[in-house]
């Protein structure tokens, strides 16, 4: 489906072993919109601002989770299609999530809260992102 590419993501040294170098955008997994992926320990937010993952209300704090970003760049009703078809279809449950990894936009531009419920907003958002909890 093309959603995830890398040309060259490991360079392999004289000796068949891949080699350490620093991450570019020639070695980087990018989604199909050009934003680089991001893997890493990333506390929960209520507002999802600063590189964190949706948890409308993360009291007691939850705890860091692992997370892959799908990157930034990405429309709401695209996330929200993937959220429907791989978890719950809510940005603020289960295990793919609403996140502004990447500098992706907030949880007010890229949601809808409707009481306790939150839902991807359907119009005209493109700078959002999605998170997979592990």
């Amino acid at each position: 489906t093309n959603f995830l590419s890398c040309a060259n993501c490991m360079t392999i040294g004289a000796n068949g072993a891949a080699s350490n170098v620093a991450a570019t955008a020639a070695n980087t997994y990018t989604s199909s919109y050009g934003q680089a992926l991001q893997f890493g320990l990333t506390p929960a937010s209520s507002a999802a601002a600063g590189g964190y993952w949706l948890d409308p209300n993360p009291s007691p704090p939850m705890p860091a989770r692992n997370i892959l970003s799908t990157g930034s760049k990405i429309t709401a009703a695209i996330l929200q299609q993937i959220d429907q078809k791989v978890d719950d279809g809510f940005p603020h449950s289960g295990l793919f999530r609403q996140s502004t990894t990447n500098s992706a936009d907030t949880k007010a531009h890229c949601t809808l809260t409707n009481g306790t419920t939150v839902t991807w907003t359907t119009t005209g958002n493109a700078n959002c992102a999605g998170a997979w909890l592990f």
